[in-house]
């Protein structure tokens, strides 16, 4: 049992887990899945819609881009039919995207999915991993470790970290909270 108000050192295993995981996921975050994904383009259009015309309705990036199956309609417009918990993250990377992009539309998507998913997938599932290790420290001899080894690497967490699914942000939110 650490002393009250003494610091807790990352443990060798959350730090394997937290650079395996993070160069897997840079690795293969741009990549997968190879499919307009229908869990994450509704997410990204709608922080292209709010950076690029001020607007929470996706009409125009459907047109521009394609439709998709988790689409709500209602109010004269388009809009995901997901909890709007991941936009605050979103949105620094369709800014950076739209500025990056150089006016080309195609770019700006893929731009707005990877730094999307990094932003709001990856750094919370990597923040999960390290807010674990800190909560099991004292739960004994190679207790943490096999938590976090656990929850890093043998459990959906980290698929769900390489997608704009809310998976990841719930858990580093439920276990801050």
């Amino acid at each position: 049992m650490r002393p009250p108000g003494a610091s807790h050192p990352i443990s060798p295993a959350a730090l394997g887990a937290v650079l395996f995981a993070g160069a897997l996921q840079l690795a293969l975050v741009n990549f997968w899945p190879g499919f307009p994904s229908p869990n994450e383009w509704p997410r990204a259009y709608q922080a292209m819609a709010v950076v690029g015309r001020a607007s929470l309705a996706i009409d125009a990036e459907v047109g521009r881009y394609g439709g998709s199956e988790d689409l709500a309609a209602g109010r004269g417009g388009l809009y995901p039919n997901k909890a709007p918990g991941m936009l605050p993250l979103l949105l620094p990377a369709a800014a950076l995207a739209h500025v990056a992009s150089g006016g080309d539309d195609a770019r700006e998507l893929r731009l707005t999915l990877w730094l999307g998913r990094l932003l709001a997938a990856s750094l919370p599932f990597l923040l999960t991993v390290l807010l674990l290790d800190a909560a099991t420290f004292s739960s004994g001899p190679g207790g943490g470790r096999v938590v976090v080894l656990t929850y890093a690497l043998a459990s959906p967490a980290l698929a769900a970290s390489l997608l704009l699914f809310s998976h990841a942000l719930s858990a580093c939110l439920l276990l801050a909270g």
